[in-house]
């Protein structure tokens, strides 16, 4: 009866290295840490996450400038000389209210696009282009701001002088709001 403690030992190593592999592979499909360190115990249970398709990411038209801008701003907060910028939490809230915005973009583009083609001229598709042309310009604005906040943080190097890096973040998800608050105002007027 040796080798059976041997074999309860290969199928736990087996057990724990498929739990391994699908872990890891949850995390290239961009699964949740959770599901990720669930499938270490519960792999069986998750392997319809491994094989399903992945969802189609649907971003608007700002979508690759919002992902480049978030990305050079982490990368200039994380700089060491930057030390003392741990605002992480505010800037992806402030990344998840531009993909939200952008989102919204994205379907008013596709509703556009289709709707424009069949549609005669209306006053509702006329205000429509209008509302897009503001709240594009209000998330292009916002980007910009996290291009002038990259540049407080690098004056900010040279001159010692402390950036509020968190109450810009908050000024410019303040701003994405208002967007929100004004898209609600032209609904009530319309």
């Amino acid at each position: 009866m040796t080798g059976f403690p041997a074999l309860w030992l290969a199928l736990g190593v087996a057990y724990g290295a498929i739990g391994i592999a699908v872990a890891l592979r949850l995390v290239t499909r961009g699964a949740s840490r959770a599901a990720s360190l669930a499938a270490l115990g519960c792999w069986p249970l998750l392997l319809p996450l491994v094989f399903a398709e992945p969802a189609p990411t649907t971003t608007g038209p700002l979508g690759e400038r919002i992902r480049a801008c978030a990305e050079d701003l982490r990368r200039t907060m994380a700089d060491p000389v930057a030390d003392g910028l741990v605002v992480v939490e505010d800037l992806d809230e402030l990344v998840a209210d531009l993909q939200r915005a952008d989102a919204r973009l994205g379907l008013v583009d596709r509703l556009l696009a289709d709707v424009g083609a069949t549609a005669r001229t209306s006053a509702g598709l006329h205000a429509l282009r209008a509302a897009r042309g503001r709240a594009a310009a209000e998330v292009e604005a916002v980007l910009d701001g996290m291009v002038e906040l990259r540049l407080s943080i690098g004056l900010r190097s040279l001159a010692g002088n402390a950036v509020p890096v968190h109450e810009r973040l908050q000024d410019l998800r303040a701003r994405l709001g208002a967007l929100d608050d004004m898209t609600d105002l032209e609904l009530q007027l319309a």
